[in-house]
């Protein structure tokens, strides 16, 4: 049962970032597709959104079916057509992993499912389902995110351990450019462009800045 992250495991998610791709392909994973929503598609995607919402910190939102027809109204079905493509936006690092924890300790969304998402978009850390079909959180050393990820950028786990590193040896100049690689690889991950994946920071900073990502960073 998953009572939560250690502050171990909070310290090392630290620097993770999870990229908007990775929040709209698990979006994609809980919205399914059905051919006609129904009352039991509802209360499915409540669930999702209570789970979610309670690991930000938010109230549950309860659902009171209308007492003449003993369905729901069009604007609950509205309201949750909007919510279940919102909740994986919307957490920090930690939240967001919390919450795939609580996902798939509910049995609502499958492991494999979650670590191929996980694997293709170059993130970090990954499940373990136990003999006894609990999952443990997997959180990769830096050292074998190379061999782990397949992003397409340097993941920031790596950079900060490169800084470090680098700091210790008093290699400044270095220190400058490991920093400046930190931010250019951030401003892609958050962008999410391919158009920008082979430029230099200083080719699309424009487009950055205008950008609202960058303004709700800041």
């Amino acid at each position: 049962m998953f009572l939560g992250l250690s502050t171990k495991e909070k310290n090392e998610l630290k620097y993770e970032i999870i990229s908007h791709k990775t929040r709209l392909m698990f979006t994609r994973l809980i919205r399914g597709c059905p051919d006609t929503y129904t009352k039991s598609d509802l209360i499915k995607y409540n669930r999702f959104i209570d789970i979610a919402n309670n690991a930000m910190g938010k109230p549950p939102y309860i659902l009171v079916p209308d007492d003449a027809t003993n369905d729901y109204l069009d604007t609950e079905y509205a309201f949750h057509y909007g919510e279940i493509e919102s909740i994986m936006m919307r957490p920090s690092t930690t939240q967001f992993v919390e919450i795939l924890y609580d996902f798939l300790d509910q049995k609502m969304i499958k492991v494999d499912d979650v670590n191929q998402i996980l694997k293709d978009t170059g993130t970090s850390f990954k499940f373990e389902e136990s003999s006894n079909g609990n999952c443990n959180l997997i959180i990769l050393s830096v050292e074998a995110l190379d061999d782990e990820t397949k992003n397409d950028h340097p993941n920031i786990r790596m950079l900060i351990e490169r800084l470090s590193i680098l700091h210790e040896a008093e290699q400044y100049s270095n220190v400058l450019h490991t920093c400046s690689n930190i931010f250019e690889t951030l401003s892609k991950v958050v962008m999410d462009d391919k158009g920008i994946d082979k430029k230099p920071f200083g080719k699309y900073i424009k487009d950055y800045k205008k950008s609202q990502i960058c303004m709700s960073l800041y």
